[in-house]
Parts: C-alpha cells; structure tokens; sequence
C-alpha cells in the first residue's frame, strides 16, 4: 500500500513538473504576442499618420495641378489660340528644350 502510494506520488510530481513547464512556456508566449501586439499598434499608428501626410500632399499636387489647367485654359481662351503641337514645341523651345528633334530648324546644330 505504501508503495503504491509513493509510485502516484512520483508519477503526480513528474507530472506536475512537465505542467509547470508547459505553464511557464505559455507565459513566455503570452509576453512574446503582448510585445508583438503592442509593436504593430505602434507601427500601425505610424503607417497611418504617413498615410494621413502622404494623402494631404497629394491633394495638394491634384489641387495646384487643377489650378494650372484652370490658369492654362484662362490663357487659351485670351490668346483666342487654338493649343497646337507647335505651340506646345515652341513653348518647350522657349524654356530650353534640348531635344534637337523638336528644336527650330534655326536653332537646330548644323551637323
């Protein structure tokens, strides 16, 4: 009876051994998803104030680029000129376009 007593007694430590283990194991992977977790929120937060900044910058470029179609439309209905690909070279031509192709043959080098 004693005995038998004892080889439970052995057999519940062991067991109880391999659940402390088991137990301290989730505790160190409970910590591991809680600093995890804590890092994605924080860089969530991050990707979102990036997002925020790059958006207000790109209403900004779509804003300034609506108002120089506006600006260039007003111009075109001035001038009373139709816009032609000459237009559009010569103005290029005016602003030092170096594509020799699209150059003025006055302008062009002579080879």
């Amino acid at each position: 009876m004693a005995q038998k007593i004892d080889d439970d007694n052995k057999l519940l430590q062991l067991k109880n051994q391999e659940l402390k283990i088991q137990f301290a194991s989730q505790e160190d992977d409970r910590d591991l998803l809680l600093r995890q977790l804590i890092y994605y929120k924080k860089e969530n937060q991050k990707m979102r104030e990036s997002h925020a900044k790059l958006k207000k910058q790109a209403e900004k470029l779509q804003e300034a680029e609506r108002a120089e179609q506006a600006a260039k439309m007003l111009d075109g209905q001035k001038s009373d000129k139709p816009a032609t690909a000459g237009g559009l070279i010569g103005s290029r031509l005016a602003r030092g376009f170096k594509n020799p192709d699209l150059q003025h043959p006055t302008q062009a080098k002579s080879a």
